[in-house]
């Protein structure tokens, strides 16, 4: 993943240890929403922030793991 120039500071790719927390919820119609957080880092470590990514209508036991998540996280960022 490449790393994005944002004013001031260039971003760098969402890396396992950036992943603040993931919380799935099940749906009243029977599927799965996803909330994660994480760390949004420059090219020196800096911690610039937080965000977060939102995914509705996953069907039941369908959890993104480890690089699917980050996959997701860094397609957000555009890193």
């Amino acid at each position: 993943m490449p790393n994005k120039s944002v004013a001031g500071y260039t971003q760098v790719p969402v890396q396992g240890g950036d992943v603040l927390s993931v919380h799935y919820d099940r749906t009243p119609s029977n599927t799965m929403s996803l909330l994660a957080l994480y760390e949004i880092k420059d090219n020196g470590g800096v911690v610039r922030g937080v965000h977060q990514i939102v995914q509705t209508g996953l069907a039941v036991g369908a959890f993104l793991t480890g690089v699917a998540l980050l996959a997701a996280c860094n397609t957000a960022e555009g890193t």
